[in-house]
């Protein structure tokens, strides 16, 4: 499709990712010039079946409709005339994806983890409160946005794409849990309740799939990443709750902890009760706000790595954590800790409401006084077109 003209509006430009549902790219619109990422559906059977192309394009308008900057903006939504097959436009982003990241710097510092996560449940909370469900947050679907004076901006990918996937396969399959676990492609961030193939899935299941992300931000692992099997996984997921975060992350403090096992309960009625929820847990942790700045993704330093944090206190991490049972102070690292914060803390500070929290956050600045003058480039800057960032690379 590269030169070809999408709906005689969207002039193809290059390929940027192709996966089983179709692909994705860069394009330029014909009459204003902006750049856009456009995903073209040509999985097969599903781009010719006119009950799912109308659901996909039911779903990418929902979507189109929340109002917030964490979540990808959907702009249009249509079918070429000319191949038939279904599109929906997308803003383009400069930056990479969270798995991309994870690839390159291994886990991440635990105070950029949940920046990350708190940007996210911004993003979802809207979508939640919009009666959207994702069903497929993973590393993959949360692109750092790459923006002016070396922001990054957290944009969760694909609202909607998932239901869709879901659909088609229950349709092809009257058995489906095999299936839509393949179709959806994240068996490993999946919840309980979707991996037992339940048909009524609500916003709970993207607080689990979220935990799990954060579960993978912290120690550069799933839970569950240790299980090849597609049956023996789906049995864990649904019956076996996941290995304490500190068994691969002993840095990682008690209360961080407490909120990464939260959002991972087995049972839905367990976890965080929102997206909005998991935020306020996080936000005492987070006293200099969650802005993210580019210099903070690097490798964890050893003033980090080389600490052994207070243990989690919970008889297990699937029993309640709740604050009585996080009796262990956080870490004092003493003159190890500098007095001024580094440039990229002094940043993230401009503009963002002050915490009441005094709970010390010394492994926090430990990580981010290692920051100094880090730089990190990331591919495809965008133009300085308000408001584009660039350029989506997951197509599923």
């Amino acid at each position: 499709m590269i030169g070809s003209v999408i709906d005689g509006r969207y002039h193809v430009i290059r390929l940027l990712g192709a996966g089983a549902m179709g692909s994705v790219f860069e394009a330029e619109h014909t009459g204003t010039g902006r750049r856009v990422a456009v995903k073209v559906i040509n999985s097969g059977d599903m781009s010719r079946n006119p009950m799912l192309i109308s659901r996909f394009q039911r779903e990418a308008k929902a979507a189109g409709a929340i109002d917030t900057q964490h979540i990808t903006q959907v702009l249009d939504t249509g079918t070429d005339p000319e191949s038939g097959l279904p599109y929906m436009v997308m803003e383009f982003l400069s930056g990479e994806d969270l798995q991309q990241a994870l690839k390159r710097v291994g886990p991440l510092i635990p105070d950029l983890a949940l920046r990350i996560t708190a940007q996210t449940c911004l993003g979802l909370q809207k979508a939640h409160d919009a009666g959207v469900v994702h069903r497929d947050i993973k590393p993959a679907n949360l692109f750092l946005a790459r923006r002016d004076a070396g922001e990054i901006l957290v944009k969760v990918l694909d609202f909607g794409i998932a239901k869709v996937k879901m659909d088609h396969a229950n349709e092809t399959e009257s058995a489906g849990l095999t299936r839509t676990g393949n179709m959806l492609g994240s068996p490993l961030y999946m919840s309980p309740e979707q991996a037992r193939g339940t048909r009524l899935i609500d916003h709970r299941a993207d607080i689990w799939s979220l935990g799990v992300v954060l579960y993978q931000a912290l120690t550069g692992r799933t839970p569950y990443g240790h299980i090849q099997a597609l049956g023996e996984l789906i049995i864990a997921i649904c019956h076996e709750p996941p290995p304490p975060v500190q068994d691969f992350a002993p840095w990682v403090t008690p209360e961080v902890a407490a909120i990464v096992h939260r959002a991972l309960k087995l049972n839905p009625a367990d976890r965080f009760e929102s997206a909005a929820a998991l935020f306020t847990a996080l936000r005492p942790l987070l006293p200099h706000g969650w802005t993210i700045s580019e210099d903070m993704l690097i490798p964890l330093p050893p003033q980090i790595t080389q600490y052994v944090a207070p243990r989690l206190e919970a008889s297990h991490p699937g029993t309640s954590t709740g604050p009585e049972q996080l009796r262990a102070s956080q870490p004092s690292l003493g003159q190890s800790v500098p007095d001024a914060t580094a440039p990229a803390m002094a940043r993230s500070q401009a503009g963002q409401p002050k915490s009441s929290s005094k709970l010390p956050l010394a492994i926090g600045a430990v990580a981010l006084a290692a920051l100094g003058g880090a730089g990190i480039f990331f591919v495809t800057r965008a133009p300085a077109l308000p408001p584009q960032p660039a350029a989506q690379t997951q197509p599923e």
